[in-house]
């Protein structure tokens, strides 16, 4: 508590304003450098989604299997995944070019092993296209490549990879990766179906979010309710307490409207 307060302090009076600097922080009970960069990384220290580290620990990872992160910010994702498995690979996809600076700081401040960052938006397409902005922060969560309810108010060129195109690029080894997680503000059924082949040989563990608040998201739940039936996975609604994980809830589909702590799913493959 003490922490934020001084950060919000130090942040209204500028001095996190154009420097580095550096912060410990504790992630489930592991210390890491975590640091601000002309104010990126602020909301770190206000860490979220402490369902996901729960999350990690049930899934009982050897130190091979490896976490794809799509949609990485500014590393909250890393952080937790490093808590909880500190030898285990990350891939983290992230366009937004202030995030990927401060992931591979945080990387290298930590001397995480095995990390690697791609600077691509993943999609079922190749090009060019146009990052979208909701919020003057360099680094918004709600950024996103597909249409949205939301106005934009600007917009910067990223490229697009398909994954095929993407695993040949980076050299992934596609029998390491174990889970998948995807939080692209829209564009997760295109990246699922980007990456069908993958999933139906391999059967990761998918981490997705999902956003059906009210009738305008209907197109892109009534799409990625289609692509599950396709898929030998269970559904279940990542309920939480706290902030925590407090179960796995078993749904057979996404009904709008769906408020927005519910929208976090996990997929489980079944296995013949």
């Amino acid at each position: 508590m003490y922490r934020i307060i001084l950060l919000r302090l130090l942040r209204k009076v500028g001095l996190l304003k154009n420097r580095q600097v550096d912060f410990l922080l504790k992630v489930n009970n592991k210390e890491f450098i975590v640091p601000i960069i002309n104010e990126v990384g602020f909301n770190n220290h206000c860490m979220d989604e402490l369902w996901m580290i729960d999350l990690f620990k049930k899934l009982k990872l050897n130190s091979s299997g490896q976490l794809l992160d799509v949609g990485a910010n500014v590393g909250q994702t890393l952080l937790k995944w490093k808590s909880v498995y500190p030898l285990n690979a990350y891939i983290g996809v992230e366009p937004i070019p202030a995030c990927r600076y401060y992931l591979e700081t945080i990387s290298s401040l930590n001397n995480f092993e095995d990390c690697k960052f791609s600077h691509k938006a993943l999609f079922n397409s190749k090009g060019r296209t146009n990052l979208n902005f909701h919020d003057n922060d360099n680094t918004d969560r709600t950024a996103t490549v597909v249409e949205s309810e939301l106005k934009p108010i600007k917009s910067i060129d990223v490229d697009l990879v398909d994954f095929p195109t993407f695993v040949s690029e980076e050299k992934i080894q596609l029998d390491k990766i174990k889970i998948i997680k995807i939080d692209t503000e829209g564009s997760e059924v295109e990246i699922l179906n980007s990456m069908l082949y993958f999933i139906m040989e391999y059967k990761p563990k998918i981490i997705v979010e999902v956003l059906a608040y009210n009738s305008s998201t209907k197109e892109r739940v009534d799409n990625f309710n289609a692509l599950l039936n396709e898929l030998p996975y269970s559904l279940y609604r990542i309920k939480k307490k706290s902030g925590c994980l407090d179960k796995l809830e078993k749904i057979s589909y996404i009904s709008i409207p769906t408020k927005v702590d519910d929208s976090d799913y996990f997929l489980e493959p079944i296995f013949d």
